[in-house]
Parts: structure tokens; C-alpha cells; sequence
């Protein structure tokens, strides 16, 4: 009867630590910051890695949505975990980073479009096994169709954001600036 006992103790040991073991917790994605004192919290988000083919390197594009349809979208020209100063031309740039944001307010509130003219981004960690990124951020905006008006983004933090790996084309690009533009 011991040695029934003892089994079974044995056998439910080992079935806890395996169970434990191939349990893995998940990670919570988040991105959050501050737009002019105002918090932003990401609920959608888009994000990719891969070689940006007219580029001779590769990056992410994050894209975040939060409840009230603004959204905000950082492209990183480097898939290294280190700071990233922006780059006003990125289209030209070999390493680097940019930001659009866009408002996207009902009547009456700011609907414009806002690209960065001042900051960065650091990449704190890429886990290529689980495909997650996270680092901070914060940036100077202004509105493309109005140079006086201005925003700062501050706080800002991104963790454990899922991205798929793909080729980051020119349309991708030119979608990304679009949504400055149009």
C-alpha cells in the first residue's frame, strides 16, 4: 500500500512540474503615452517586422487605435535594441525613426495630422522566439497643415507587442505617409 501511495505521490509530482513547464504566462501588450497631458491608450494594434525593400535595412511599423479613433504610428528603421533619434527624412534615412499621429476628433475638436519634428524611440527588448518588442518613446508633432500648432507625446511606453514578419514595402511606406498627407 506504500508503494502504491508513493507512486502515485511520484506521478503527481512529476505531472505539476510538467504542466507548470508547458504553461506559458502571456505577456499583456500595451501602449500607452501622453499626448499634451492627455492619456492615450492604445485598444487596436498593427504590428509588423521585416526588410524595408528599398531600404538596405529592416524595421517595425507600429500601429496603435485607441476608443476614440485616434491613432498613432511609429516607424523604427532598425531591428536593434537601442535608442533611435528621429529622422525628418526617413524615406532617405539608413537608420532612425518617425511618428504620424492623427487626431481624428469629432466636429469641433482637432482633427489634424501631425508628424514628429523632434524626439525618439528605444527598443529596451525584442524576443524574436516569442515575436514580441518593447521600449519607450516621446516626440515633438506638429500639424502638417499648420505649423503653429504643435503637440508632445511623453510617457510613452510600448511592451510585449505581438508583430508578424513580413516585407515592408514602398506602399506600406507611402500609406504610412499618407496618413500625414491626405
Amino acid at each position: 500500500m506504500k508503494k502504491i501511495s508513493l507512486f502515485f505521490a511520484i506521478l503527481f509530482v512529476a505531472s505539476l512540474a510538467i504542466t507548470t513547464s508547458s504553461c506559458k504566462k502571456e505577456k499583456p501588450a500595451s501602449l500607452t503615452c501622453s499626448i499634451d497631458g492627455t492619456q492615450f491608450t492604445s485598444l487596436v494594434r498593427k504590428n509588423t517586422k521585416g526588410g524595408i525593400s528599398d531600404w538596405d535595412k529592416e524595421g517595425f511599423i507600429l500601429v496603435s487605435t485607441d476608443v476614440g479613433g485616434k491613432y498613432l504610428t511609429l516607424l523604427i528603421a532598425g531591428q536593434s535594441e537601442k535608442e533611435y533619434g528621429l529622422e525628418l527624412n526617413i524615406f532617405s534615412a539608413k537608420a532612425g525613426c518617425t511618428v504620424v499621429y492623427n487626431a481624428g476628433g469629432e466636429e469641433g475638436e482637432d482633427t489634424g495630422k501631425y508628424t514628429g519634428t523632434a524626439g525618439k524611440i528605444t527598443v529596451t527588448e525584442i524576443d524574436e522566439d516569442e515575436k514580441l518588442i518593447s521600449g519607450t518613446f516621446s516626440f515633438t508633432l506638429v500639424n502638417v497643415e499648420d505649423a503653429t500648432k504643435s503637440i508632445e507625446i511623453t510617457d510613452g511606453v510600448f511592451e510585449y507587442l505581438k508583430y508578424q514578419e513580413t516585407t515592408i514595402s514602398s506602399a506600406m511606406i507611402a500609406v504610412f505617409a499618407g496618413a500625414v498627407a491626405g
